[in-house]
């Protein structure tokens, strides 16, 4: 992990233990040449989570600092499908000063590792305006 021109830490790059030993790995790419085939759901979650970009929400229950735009609050989960599997995830955006709104994304990922948002749709959103970062 490195601070990239921000207040706030993203995981750009990761280090893995494998064989013995450990390995940088800079992209998606060379995650992918690692770890595929994704032959798994939990390798599905582990693949999209992987991107830096979303989060598992589980056990959620509403809470009174928040408008909601749904009846339910739906927890993560991944569906196997015929090319690979739908991941149900969640984004919010990671820093700034606004309404923070929380959005539910299904992720596709296919067996060979390769990742694609093809849905999302607002959850809910703080009352107020909050500076996070």
């Amino acid at each position: 992990m490195y601070a990239n021109g921000f207040m706030t830490t993203f995981c750009n790059r990761y280090v893995i233990y494998k064989d013995g030993n450990l390995q940088l790995v800079k992209t998606m790419g060379e995650f992918r040449a690692l770890f595929a085939p994704v032959d798994s759901a939990n390798e599905a979650l582990g693949f999209a989570l992987a991107t830096g970009s979303y989060k598992a929400n589980y056990n959620q229950t509403k809470l009174n600092d928040y408008i909601y735009a749904v009846q339910e609050l739906e927890d993560s989960y991944v569906e196997t499908t015929t090319d690979g599997y739908i991941v149900h995830l969640f984004y919010t955006p990671p820093f700034g000063c606004g309404v923070f709104e929380t959005s539910a994304v299904k992720v596709k990922v296919s067996y060979d590792g390769h990742i694609e948002e093809i849905d999302r749709y607002p959850v809910y959103h703080t009352k107020d305006t909050i500076c996070v970062g």
